[in-house]
């Protein structure tokens, strides 16, 4: 479609149809695993239910959509279009990242319910703490030469041209570690019936990105943008659950990850 210099509307129907294609798959395996489409009934009750449950997570997500994006809306308004494409390029290799914590929690997430379902606290807690550290070892592996070799990596997968982009990206790497803490801490807020609390460090972690965004991008530009975007995730995903009294004990745990001779 680029080679064709197609219209921008054409894209947007590329993505609704990769959308379709994803949910026809699910389908599939749906069926090949001896389940029915058919057998479904609708109970509104269940749906009341559902929509009770999960509203403060819908609104998490849409906060969450709203400070991954919006550093680049204020780039362009606040800087210029140049700064928004050196910007973009650099958190494209950090954001790629994000997909690991997102798959190993997706599959390890049940478990830890049935943990929490059958009352095995012990076992609940230690495996949420056992996963964090373990993720935050292998997000080591990334963040290190990807921040010690960003300038080369710039230059060799855009051009010249995105060398300056390199400081952005040593820079905006370090937020994998605490998009990590919130995607593991995520079960928990759900599993405690806590999921108005992770709508609120959403909200309050796209409050700070923008007022950082205001303060830091007139003076340093791209730079003062993935500072605003790592301090906002910081906040977002660690520090404030040593603010509320409700979350301080999975607070506790993040900081046992982070430091395993930390028992207290």
């Amino acid at each position: 479609m680029i080679n064709l210099q197609a219209p921008l509307l054409v894209f947007a129907v590329a993505t609704l149809l990769e959308t379709f294609v994803g949910v026809v798959g699910l389908i599939i395996a749906y069926k090949i695993q001896g389940y029915s489409l058919w057998l479904w009934r609708w109970s509104f009750s269940l749906a009341k239910k559902l929509l009770k449950e999960s509203w403060p997570l819908i609104l998490s997500s849409l906060s969450i959509m709203i400070y991954v994006k919006i550093d680049q809306i204020m780039l362009r308004e606040i800087i210029g279009a140049q700064a928004v494409g050196l910007y973009s390029s650099a958190t494209r290799i950090s954001e790629v990242w994000y997909f690991i914590p997102t798959a190993i929690v997706s599959s390890v997430t049940p478990s830890i319910y049935a943990d929490k379902k059958n009352a095995l606290e012990s076992l609940y807690y230690r495996r949420i703490e056992q996963l964090l550290r373990n993720i935050l070892r292998l997000n080591i592996l990334i963040v290190l030469p990807v921040s010690f070799l960003s300038e080369k990596l710039m230059v060799t997968l855009f051009g010249g041209e995105y060398a300056t982009a390199g400081v952005i990206l040593s820079i905006h790497i370090w937020a994998i570690f605490f998009v990590s803490m919130g995607v593991v801490t995520s079960p928990w807020f759900v599993a405690e019936g806590l999921s108005h609390l992770s709508f609120r460090r959403s909200l309050m972690g796209a409050a700070t990105n923008i007022l950082l965004n205001a303060l830091l991008i007139p003076s340093l530009s791209g730079v003062g943008a993935a500072i605003a975007t790592v301090v906002s995730y910081a906040w977002a995903g660690f520090f404030f659950n040593g603010v509320d009294s409700k979350t301080r004990k999975i607070f506790k745990v993040q900081l046992r990850a982070i430091f395993p001779l930390n028992r207290s």
